[in-house]
């Protein structure tokens, strides 16, 4: 099944939640509006999962899937490797709420096992990758097989390693078994404006919010079907083209966006007239996304991101239309 063609509304759902992830993990703003916080923080990474194991092909060649893995292992090591050396230097000056006193023992596994920030993401995306790509291969399982096979590793390496979370695993799993059953996500039936009636339901009726229930997982997939539907129906404007921007670009937000929010505190006096804090947090948003881009834009012009990845990982808006 070739996705290519719904590359627009999947990059325009991308764009809105890592645009949610970096608003939401604005600590100032977080602790202002708890609730809303809650809500979002139980689809907007589950989303990404789900996402994330629905564009996952497990049919490439074992070279090529290498090359993937390097293009996430390599970028996650050096940048939680310079996160928690960071939090260790600068965490307590700069309030941020992750700090790391730890020696080099435990520098070790918190890349390998406990992962801090939103790194957390690429540590499951690349174990889950390794593991569903692994039960792909053999040849005896059936298309059902391999996914379940592949969840039942992942809940019994969930067991011992702390960073990950079987109720994120779930999320890759779910993406990875509706690609096998050869649905195209963007255009089936969850696609539609009536998943903001459902999305309006789940709220009014759920007190705690928990992407690992029933209410989180109905609440991940109609956020997901209410964004598809909005980029069908969107006009081609200024908005929704900076949105896929940021979509095709969602890896040099993850990459960057950990440092970038711990630097955000260091103007909060400038915004002291704003007791909402949401003048700030937009601010922040737009800062967090441009620096992460021409972030990721300089180490693509360095050779960076070659030497770490063996590509440039800069998209433009054009690549991939």
């Amino acid at each position: 099944m070739s996705v290519k063609q719904y590359y627009g509304e999947i990059d325009y759902a991308k764009g809105i939640l890592i645009t949610l992830m970096v608003m939401f993990h604005l600590g100032r703003f977080n602790s202002l509006y708890p609730e809303i916080t809650s809500c979002v923080y139980s689809f907007h990474m589950s989303g990404f999962l789900l996402l994330s194991g629905y564009l996952f092909s497990y049919k490439k060649e074992i070279g090529t899937f290498c090359c993937q893995i390097r293009g996430l292992l390599v970028p996650y090591i050096v940048f939680e490797l310079l996160y928690l050396v960071g939090l260790g230097y600068l965490g307590k000056y700069l309030g941020a709420s992750n700090v790391f006193d730890g020696n080099i023992v435990q520098l070790i596994y918190y890349v390998l096992s406990k992962p801090s920030g939103t790194y957390w993401y690429l540590h499951t995306l690349i174990l889950c990758s390794l593991v569903y790509y692994f039960t792909s291969s053999i040849r005896k399982l059936s298309d059902a097989g391999a996914v379940v096979t592949a969840g039942i590793m992942l809940f019994l390496i969930s067991l011992v390693v702390e960073g990950l979370h079987w109720e994120n695993v779930m999320y890759f799993m779910l993406g990875a078994a509706i690609r096998r059953m050869h649905i195209n996500l963007p255009d089936s039936m969850l696609a539609s404006w009536y998943c903001l009636i459902g999305i309006v339901a789940i709220i009014y009726f759920t007190d705690e919010f928990n992407r690992f229930s029933i209410s989180g997982i109905g609440l991940t997939f109609m956020v997901v079907g209410f964004l598809f539907a909005a980029y069908k129906y969107m006009p081609n404007n200024m908005v929704s083209k900076v949105v896929c921007y940021v979509g095709k670009n969602s890896l040099a937000i993850v990459l960057f966006s950990p440092i970038l929010t711990i630097l955000t505190k260091s103007y909060v006096s400038l915004f002291e007239f704003d007791d909402t804090v949401i003048l700030w947090m937009f601010v922040s948003v737009i800062l967090v996304h441009s620096l992460s881009i021409i972030g990721i834009k300089l180490a693509d012009f360095t050779h960076i991101s070659q030497v770490m990845t063996g590509k440039k990982l800069y998209i433009s808006y054009n690549d991939g239309k």
